[in-house]
């Protein structure tokens, strides 16, 4: 196998993995009665999944995965200042979800994830 090939068969095989956590993440809240709409938006702004509620139709939260904020920036200070500003000037209400966490506690991720969505519909 040539290292081309190698490392492109790691990031599918990587990607395989972070898409399975944002679907265990997607399911939980659907299960918890939320709206989960995933991967909004263009590559250098995306954000990983949000939760719509419809009676004001609009997002409540919008979580940003750590493979999505670490695959589309090109730089820490784009990552962790520039997007999330400019997210949030345009009336997103962001958060990340460090991979770690899922895979330690799922339950403290979507406890977290399930009170911002409330603090912001009220």
């Amino acid at each position: 196998m040539s290292v081309e090939f190698e490392e492109l068969f790691d990031l599918i095989e990587r990607c395989k993995v972070l898409q399975e956590e944002l679907d265990q993440i997607k399911e939980k809240l659907e299960k918890a009665g939320y709206t989960v709409h995933t991967e909004l938006g263009s590559l250098g702004n995306r954000i990983s999944l949000a939760i719509y509620d419809e009676k004001s139709d609009r997002y409540l939260v919008g979580v940003e995965l750590d493979r999505d904020a670490y695959e589309f920036s090109s730089s820490p200070m784009e990552r962790d200042v520039c997007k999330h500003r400019f997210l949030e000037a345009r009336g997103w209400n962001i958060m990340r979800i460090w991979c770690r966490d899922w895979w330690i506690s799922p339950q403290r991720v979507i406890k977290a994830i399930t009170s911002a969505a409330s603090r912001a519909k009220d």
